[in-house]
């Protein structure tokens, strides 16, 4: 991440959600990300979507880390 100037961004809902500020807790964070996503404040990347047929492709950028966020592989 550092070398090549990325950004990760991104939460960690795991443990938190389950023990430390419980179920409610939980609501809360999400109607606050869901919130931020509606304003314009955080903007999740749209994936990239491909045949079912290249999967074998898409796997393969991923091991070789050249994928550029999400994929959708479709039938």
């Amino acid at each position: 991440m550092l070398l090549r100037n990325r950004s990760i961004v991104g939460v960690d809902w795991g443990d938190w959600s389950r023990e430390a500020a419980g179920a409610r807790g939980n609501v809360e964070l999400l109607a606050e990300v869901l919130d931020k996503v509606g304003r314009g404040e955080l903007c999740p990347g749209k994936p990239s979507t491909a045949p079912l047929a290249d999967a074998g492709r898409v796997l393969q950028l991923f091991g070789e880390c050249r994928a550029v966020g999400k994929y959708v592989l479709h039938p």
